[in-house]
Order: C-alpha cells, then structure tokens, then sequence
C-alpha cells in the first residue's frame, strides 16, 4: 500500500521559527524526501533524522539540513503509548 494510497503523501512546506512550526502543501521542489512511516518515528521522536539520512531512508543533498532536522525534533520526552492493548 502506498502512501497515496492512505490520505497521506505529496509536498509540503515545514518551517520553524521562535520554537512554532509551520506546515502548509507545496508546489516547490523538496529539499528532504521520506515517506510517511519515517515522518512518524521523527516526529514521536522515536529516531533522528540523521539516522535515517544514513540508512538512505531520509534523502537530502544539504548535510546542515539533516542537522537542522535532528535539532527540530528533538524530544526530551520518550514516545509512550497512553494505554495497553
């Protein structure tokens, strides 16, 4: 099943300024491509971005981008699931 296939995928435009994000869909060229499960663990904060940058599963051409993308993802705090199943 594809991405597309789930509601998901397509181009968008992430920004981050003064600790607030901002995501809104894109026509541009991506600087990052990555699918929808690699967005997911970033964002849980389960794995960085680097880490996927160097299992080829993050593609991106800028190095500082990737570090950019570690250091706006970055969780103190342990992805946990609220309740058993």
């Amino acid at each position: 099943m594809s991405d597309g296939e789930l509601g998901g995928g397509g181009r968008f435009d992430l920004s981050v300024s003064s600790g607030r994000a901002r995501c809104v869909p894109s026509e541009a060229t991506p600087d990052v491509h990555l699918d929808l499960s690699v967005l997911g663990s970033i964002y849980l904060g389960v794995h960085r971005p680097s880490a996927f940058a160097t299992a080829h599963r993050l593609r991106c051409d800028d190095p500082s981008l990737v570090a950019d993308l570690d250091l706006a993802f970055v969780s103190e705090v342990p992805a946990e699931l609220g309740y058993g199943f």
